[in-house]
C-alpha cells in the first residue's frame, strides 16, 4: 500500500506541473501589432464607453445609440441622461473635428446604472454624394 502511495504522488506532481505550464496561444507575443488599434479612441474615457469609428465620413452620417439599464438612449436628439452618460464626440458628414468617431461615455466613478446596455449605429443618410457606405 505504501509503494502505491508514493507512487502516486510523483504521478500527480507531474500531471500538476504540465497543466500549470499550459497557457493558451497569445498572438500579441508573437505579433504585437495584431493588438495594436490601428486609431487611437477618441473621447472621454468612461465605465462604460461606447465608441463608433468609421471610415468616409464625407459621405455617410453614422449615429452610435446607447440605452442605458433604465430605458433612457443617449444618441445625438440626447446627449445627456439622468444616469451621467453623455454623447461627447458627433461626426455629421465630415464635420468631424475629431475624426470619423462618435463617443459615449458615463464617468469613471463608478454611478453608472448596473445591468444591461444596449447599443446600435443607425445610418442617418448620404451626405449629398453618391457614395453611401463605411467601414
Amino acid at each position: 500500500m505504501k509503494t502505491l502511495h508514493y507512487l502516486t504522488y510523483p504521478l500527480c506532481m507531474v500531471l500538476l506541473l504540465v497543466i500549470a505550464s499550459c497557457k493558451p496561444d497569445d498572438p500579441c507575443e508573437e505579433d504585437p501589432s495584431l493588438c495594436e488599434p490601428e486609431d487611437e479612441i477618441v473621447g472621454q474615457i468612461g465605465n462604460p464607453q461606447f465608441n463608433l469609428q468609421f471610415t468616409n465620413p464625407e459621405s455617410v452620417d453614422l449615429d452610435l445609440y446607447v440605452e442605458d439599464p433604465n430605458g433612457e438612449i443617449i444618441y445625438y436628439g440626447n446627449v445627456f441622461t439622468n444616469s451621467g452618460g453623455q454623447l461627447d464626440v458627433d461626426c455629421l458628414c465630415g464635420d468631424c473635428p475629431n475624426g470619423p468617431n462618435e463617443n459615449i461615455f458615463w464617468p469613471m466613478d463608478g454611478n453608472a446604472p448596473s445591468g444591461t446596455y444596449r447599443y446600435w449605429v443607425d445610418y442617418y443618410g448620404s451626405c449629398g454624394t453618391n457614395t453611401t457606405f463605411s467601414n
